[in-house]
């Protein structure tokens, strides 16, 4: 089906309406600010699992995590039954840290945080200084086409299903239905997941084979927004796909370059 979807929206060529390019252009501003913001995507530097018992980080080579910057034993990630804690050297501080949270260690101007996928525990590293974000000079991005801005019909369905995530693992995810939706003569239907359990707008994940590298195990992942008109989720309401807004799924994080597409 996505790879159906990815044809037909490829093989149509509708001009977008100046309305449509002002909506396009002031995503792509966003988006490109996105990346490059102090914390974004492009400042994504490492990932370190961690292993149980002491992991030691800091500059010094002979540390467990070396670091780009900062002290050269600048401390250690304890990893005892699930629960990770921090102590820095020069503080001599111990303390807790939550995953996917906001809790930052500082390592000269770096800043780790800490990560859980499925039953592993990580240190994800952002550097402002990383090649990427420095190296950075915008995307690339196909014409804009009125073809890509799809109603789609809501229909109420919730389920749970298994998404591979950027770093190979494969995860339950919540999905609340589906969107139903005709490009050119041809019937469609995706399912989308809800990044957050709040979550307002739909998050909607699927993938292209690549023609060129036959031999590629992973294949590439794409994503596009969607919001329901009217009550949230609710059987029978318009959706709106923004397929102007697709994108590669955070490709920095796994050290690939980032690239854009619409």
């Amino acid at each position: 089906m996505p790879r159906v979807l990815l044809g037909l929206m490829a093989a149509l060529a509708v001009a977008a309406g100046p309305a449509l390019e002002d909506e396009i252009a002031q995503w792509r501003r966003a988006r490109a600010s996105t990346l490059q913001a102090e914390g974004g995507w492009l400042t994504v530097a490492g990932l370190f699992w961690l292993h149980e018992g002491a992991n030691s980080f800091g500059k010094d080579p002979a540390s467990e995590i070396v670091l780009p910057d900062g002290p050269a034993q600048a401390g250690v990630f304890d990893l005892r039954a699930g629960t990770v804690a921090v102590t820095m050297k020069a503080e001599g501080a111990r303390r807790e840290l939550q995953p996917d949270s906001s809790d930052v260690v500082k390592a000269g101007r770096l800043s780790l945080f800490l990560i859980k996928r499925g039953d592993r525990l990580g240190i994800r590293l952002k550097d402002p200084e990383n090649p990427a974000r420095k190296e950075f000079h915008g995307l690339d991005y196909f014409p804009a086409s009125e073809a890509y801005r799809v109603t789609a019909r809501w229909v109420a369905s919730p389920r749970q299903i298994p998404v591979l995530n950027v770093l190979g693992q494969t995860e339950p995810s919540q999905c609340p239905g589906y969107a139903e939706f005709r490009i050119g003569e041809t019937d469609l239907r995706l399912y989308p997941i809800l990044e957050e359990p709040d979550a307002q707008e739909l998050f909607y994940i699927f993938r292209q084979r690549p023609r060129n590298l036959p031999s590629r195990p992973v294949p590439l992942l794409w994503a596009a927004q969607g919001r329901p008109r009217g009550a949230r989720f609710q059987q029978g309401r318009q959706s709106a796909l923004r397929f102007h807004a697709l994108r590669h799924l955070p490709a920095a994080a796994a050290g690939k370059s980032l690239t854009g597409a619409d």
